[in-house]
């Protein structure tokens, strides 16, 4: 049984969660990653098979980690010199390289630049690519990608932590923030918007989760709550007790957040910069806005606050449903699909 070799940038809980899904499947499963600066407890337990972990300036080779016996491998984006190099060490040797992307599209100049950089560089590095979802697909094509080369279903909330256990009628009026609370996020954006509506809808709440250098700056109010980072499990409460969940980034290039939102049953509030929203966010489960605006943050949660009962049920099945969409159970079968497809298991 020839191995597949996932090579990670920054490994994440739910990343490592979604290939213990995919190493139950297909036993032969290893994972090269750096790193995350988040603090994940006990990241190592969560996965059956081997995590080599390596820095960024190591000079080893790729066969020094993992030997020969692998069919495939998996990296995560194009901008890690050291995954590079392992890359270009299993094309040299006949194996099969597909790249994982997240970026979102955008028209933009910047990306414009990319697609220039992207047919000349790097499009012949890889042999297929794994995306999150139509954005990502949208990005690619972009980039002169063949449709056939590329595949969705990278990235997955953890759906067996975060699910849809209590109706709207028990949960609290509240809107949810989770991540780094930084300029990326637009976290103060997010409270002055929701300072604004406050006083029309005083039985609402804001709440934030997350750590980041703008924690002490987010104004004190008596309905505004700022949690710390918090584990999957403390997290998923906090999903459960919410009705709603915000992200107002500038630039997200996918937001497993979302998922993880949708999966708990919440209604959306969602920036128009997000990967995720043409994935999750409907008309029936949630509103969009301009992130770059705080009055239009502030219109997306009045209109939402408004909302009665029977709308935020009507929401709270068209997030499950979109979440159903996604998930560990989907990931694996992709990465397997696609892994026969090249001949690499």
């Amino acid at each position: 049984m020839r191995e597949i070799l996932f090579f990670w940038n920054g490994l994440t809980a739910y990343g490592v969660q979604a290939l213990e899904a995919l190493r139950k499947r297909y036993a032969a499963v290893t994972i090269v990653a750096i790193r995350s600066s988040f603090p994940y407890e006990g990241i190592e337990n969560m996965f059956g098979g081997r995590i080599v972990w390596v820095k960024p300036s190591e000079t080893c080779t790729l066969e020094d980690l993992c030997g020969t016996k692998y069919g495939v491998v998996f990296t995560s984006g194009w901008n890690e010199p050291i995954f590079n190099r392992f890359c270009r060490e299993a094309r040299k040797a006949g194996r099969p390289v597909v790249c994982c992307v997240d970026n979102n599209w955008e028209l933009t100049w910047r990306n414009v630049a990319r697609a220039a950089r992207f047919r000349l560089m790097q499009r012949g590095m890889f042999d297929a690519f794994f995306v999150p979802g139509a954005s990502g697909t949208r990005l690619l094509r972009f980039f002169g990608v063949p449709k056939e080369r590329i595949v969705k279903g990278f990235y997955s909330g953890d759906d067996t932590t975060f699910g849809c256990r209590k109706p709207m009628g028990e949960r609290r009026n509240v809107i949810l923030c989770v991540g780094q609370l930084n300029e990326r996020k637009n976290v103060l954006a997010v409270a002055e918007a929701f300072l604004r509506v406050a006083d029309e809808y005083p039985t609402w709440t804001l709440e934030f989760c997350g750590r980041g250098p703008l924690r002490n700056r987010i104004p004190c109010h008596p309905r505004i709550v700022v949690n710390d980072f918090l584990q999957p499990v403390e997290l998923s409460e906090k999903y459960q007790a919410a009705k709603a969940f915000v992200l107002a980034s500038r630039e997200e290039h996918w937001g497993v957040v979302v998922h993880e939102a949708a999966l708990s049953g919440c209604a959306l509030l969602l920036s128009d910069r997000i990967g995720a929203s043409p994935d999750f966010l409907t008309k029936a489960n949630g509103l969009s806005f301009n992130p770059m605006r705080v009055g239009s943050i502030a219109n997306a949660m009045r209109t939402l606050m408004g909302w009665d009962s029977l709308r935020f049920d009507q929401a709270q099945r068209a997030s499950v449903a979109c979440a159903s969409k996604f998930g560990r159970a989907v990931f694996a079968e992709r990465v397997l699909d696609l892994s026969k497809r090249l001949g690499g298991v």
